[in-house]
């Protein structure tokens, strides 16, 4: 018998049963990568073999074909058509069914096809959509719709655990104080809004996971007059968060991500500390803070590092790709000479070399996500002057920075297929919300349709976050709303 199976991009073969391991060997190595029509190897009577059953088609070379519309083996393998012809029910033709036309070896329909709109070759963008054969602006959100209170920070997953996203959210005000808001998803996009539950202190940031390791996603927080711990509430089932300890973590820290950096599957804090003067007057460096988990929802040790200056977000993935997470801080510079990052790279057991620096020309808040579908994490900062992407190269390294002109700048950022083409855009928060279409290479084209704002208010779309509500939604954003009117909003901005 053989075994195929993909695993992140690579096909791994298990040889057949007594095989020596000279003909198919024990396991294949993986490849670089497997294209979409590449045959399937398998091990046959001893010998490795290529096989189109897994995914249909006719085997021609090293490909898997559709004989009745492949350019290049029409009909039957190597039959290549001319390059004025395509391909249609196996023979080559140079016309297409009357409502299509022929363009570049297929039949395509000029009034929607975004690569042949209206014309051949008229490729509208990525940030633009083909209709009745014109190019035409788009935007995947519609206008803001309002939850409740929440104007400090949100996080969004599934916290009653009924499989539907919910929104957690930080308020503050002068009057009431602090307190954090749960909204129940229902699964149709529309939510319940629990009773707030205040918090002992004011806080900066909320992040979820499951800290305690019982299945339900739990609250970390950034607490305190300066943000100086992380404050642990343990969710008690249905929403409803209980405050189970605070932890130190440095003085103004601004930001907050939670993973598990030393392998015991429990989620550890990584904070990034802006540093300044403490109530008794000593000074106290900038750092970034590794708070190791207990087990149980406790962050008992603590393990500090230099950060560079001002460190201001932090972010976690295997950037190297060995298999253990890495973390990305960047900081606010001096304000003269831009902004930097720092990285550290993790070995799995809570041990980090470096920091590796990265140079930056801004500093903001921070992402990383493939852009570029190498299986690489790359690396975003939405600052207050330009948004910068980083393309990960392998091998620990990086390349420079690409600026981009983005319609809001410095209130947040968040990844998601907003077009559903299968890459991953940004959607970047500030006075208002706009998003960056990716065009597959890792670049970007500015929506010029989608920059929503809300007249006469401050940060009105800040943190974004995305939501799917249940299987096969669009992408829906939430963020909070820190208003010039002190009207404290959570907003969910829906998907088209």
């Amino acid at each position: 018998m053989t075994r195929a199976s993909s695993v992140a991009g690579f096909v791994l073969v298990v040889a057949c049963a007594g095989a020596p391991l000279g003909a198919c060997g024990s396991v294949a190595e993986p490849a670089a990568s497997v294209p979409g029509d590449a045959a399937v190897p398998v091990c046959e009577a001893g010998a490795c073999a290529q096989t189109c059953a897994a995914m249909g088609g006719t085997l021609c070379g090293e490909r898997c074909v559709d004989l009745a519309s492949d350019h290049e083996s029409c009909g039957r393998c190597d039959n290549a058509c001319a390059a004025d012809a395509v391909c249609v029910q196996g023979a080559c033709t140079t016309s297409c069914p009357a409502s299509l036309a022929a363009c570049d070896g297929r039949c395509v329909d000029l009034g929607v096809d975004p690569h042949h709109c209206g014309a051949c070759a008229n490729d509208c963008g990525a940030a633009h959509v083909c209709a009745a054969g014109a190019c035409t602006a788009y935007c995947p959100l519609a206008a803001a719709r309002t939850l409740g209170p929440g104007n400090v920070s949100v996080a969004v997953g599934d916290v009653d655990g009924d499989g539907n996203a919910d929104a957690v959210a930080i308020s503050s005000s002068p009057n009431a104080g602090a307190s954090l808001d749960v909204y129940l998803g229902h699964g149709d996009g529309t939510f319940q809004a629990l009773a707030s539950q205040p918090l002992a202190y004011g806080s900066g940031v909320v992040q979820l996971a499951d800290l305690d390791r019982d299945g339900r996603l739990d609250a970390a927080l950034l607490s305190g007059s300066g943000n100086e711990a992380v404050s642990v509430y343990l969710n008690k089932g249905g929403g409803v968060f209980a405050h189970a300890g605070d932890y130190a973590a440095g003085v103004w820290s601004a930001d907050l991500a939670l993973g598990d950096l030393d392998g015991d599957g429990a989620p550890d804090a990584v904070v990034a500390n802006s540093g300044g003067s403490q109530w008794d007057g000593s000074i106290t460096g900038d750092d970034v803070a590794v708070l190791f988990n207990d087990g149980h929802g406790g962050l008992a040790r603590a393990q500090h590092m230099p950060a560079g200056l001002t460190p201001s977000s932090v972010a976690i993935a295997d950037l190297d790709g060995d298999g253990a997470p890495d973390f990305l801080v960047t900081d606010q510079g001096d304000g003269t000479q831009g902004s930097g990052g720092q990285v550290f790279f993790g070995d799995g057991h809570g041990k980090f070399s470096g920091p590796q620096p990265l140079a930056l020309t801004t500093g903001g808040a921070l992402g990383l996500a493939d852009l570029n579908g190498d299986s690489r994490p790359d690396v975003v900062v939405a600052g207050w002057d330009a948004l910068l992407v980083v393309l990960n190269q392998g091998a620990r390294r990086f390349g420079a920075p690409v600026p981009y002109a983005a319609p809001f700048y410095g209130g947040g950022l968040a990844e998601a297929d907003m077009n559903g083409d299968g890459r991953v855009d940004l959607v970047v928060g500030g006075a208002g919300l706009g998003v960056l279409f990716n065009r597959g290479d890792g670049s970007f084209e500015v929506g010029a349709g989608c920059a929503y704002s809300e007249a006469g208010t401050g940060w009105a779309a800040a943190s974004p976050r995305i939501l799917r509500w249940g299987a096969g939604s669009p992408p829906a954003v939430v963020t909070v709303d820190d208003t010039q009117g002190g009207t404290d909003l959570a907003a969910l901005w829906q998907a088209q």
